[in-house]
């Protein structure tokens, strides 16, 4: 059986885009990977050994009719910029320049993970099942998008319903009137619009990507701040979120169930709202990690005294920043 591609969607060259290129290829060193990313982040790609498509090389009918009908339908606390461009606009948009280079290289079916997503097995070794299935694709995000294994129709689909979606004035009239009346720091998102997708197409099989090989004691994450039933940790370095208790073993990286055994294999660890330490750590973990001795993550988030002074003096530029944003609505 031929190996599935692995695509990443990404702008801009974040700190952690090293990390998550580097992991996925050492991971998977036979699989393609290619980036959709821009000219900033070509280099890194190529670097790590990735192919890189310059997202605005791909170009539809689809994708046009998209931009001329996108606006900004969110709360008055949403911020939609990130990293000085439309945020809110391009988590739409790289699925109509994915469609496109699907079609334009044939392929049928992919991985797709969020960018700051550590890709820690291969994934070969889960695609037999997920080929030889029904499914249109399977889920991440809490069951909110379409994430791991996804097929091209599944994008196509999704890229027209989107499309429908901002020509429903009705519809995105109730969106707003939520988000001005309830859910001020919320934003019509293409999770949402993937929620009302499936809304439309019941008969869509969309399984749960954790769910689907918790059988086999294999978790892929949908968040390392969200608990899913798992030990965690608070971290006063993250800012104290509170963090799955991760550690490593024999390169492989685990975490027990509450009042669960044995301790679960993370296939995939999502690092969304973390900072480059919780990376790094990942990365040597499953470089350097013993069977015989446990590397918990908590403890390589130890404050050390220079961390103290970048933990407070960052916690009063946010508080700045919060207190300005208030000031300014």
């Amino acid at each position: 059986m031929i190996s599935l591609p692995l695509i990443f969607t990404h702008y801009g060259n974040s700190n952690y885009l090293k990390f998550t290129l580097h992991q996925a290829k050492k991971s998977n060193p036979s699989k393609i990977c290619i980036l959709l990313g821009d000219k900033l982040n070509k280099s890194l790609a190529l670097k790590y050994g990735w192919k890189h498509i310059d997202s605005c090389s791909l170009k539809s009918q689809k994708r046009d009719e998209f931009n001329a009908s996108f606006h900004w339908v969110q709360g008055k606390f949403h911020n939609p910029v990130k990293g000085n461009k439309d945020w809110l606009r391009y988590v739409f948009e790289r699925f109509f320049a994915l469609e496109v280079f699907l079609m334009q290289q044939n392929i049928r079916s992919f991985w797709h993970f969020d960018s700051d997503t550590m890709i820690m097995m291969n994934l070969n070794h889960f695609e037999d099942e997920l080929t030889n299935s029904n499914y249109d694709c399977t889920t991440l995000c809490n069951d909110a998008c379409p994430s791991g294994y996804i097929r091209q129709e599944l994008v196509s689909q999704y890229c027209t319903s989107i499309i429908e979606d901002y020509h429903d004035s009705k519809f995105l009239d109730m969106q707003q009137k939520e988000f001005d009346e309830l859910h001020n720091y919320y934003a019509f998102t293409e999770m949402r619009a993937f929620q009302n997708f499936k809304r439309k197409k019941p008969t869509l099989q969309t399984p749960s990507l954790p769910l689907l090989f918790q059988k086999n004691n294999v978790w892929f994450d949908e968040c390392i701040c969200q608990s899913h039933d798992f030990e965690c940790f608070t971290s006063v370095k993250q800012y104290f979120k509170k963090l799955k208790n991760l550690y490593s073993a024999g390169g492989i990286i685990y975490c027990k169930k509450k009042g669960v055994n044995p301790p679960v294999a993370f296939a995939t660890i999502n690092c969304s709202w973390v900072t480059d330490d919780v990376f790094l750590w990942i990365q040597n973990a499953a470089i350097t990690s013993t069977p015989s001795k446990k590397h918990y993550l908590k403890h390589a988030l130890r404050f050390s005294l220079k961390d103290i002074f970048h933990y407070f003096n960052n916690l009063c530029v946010k508080f700045f920043e919060i207190i300005l944003k208030f000031l300014t609505c």
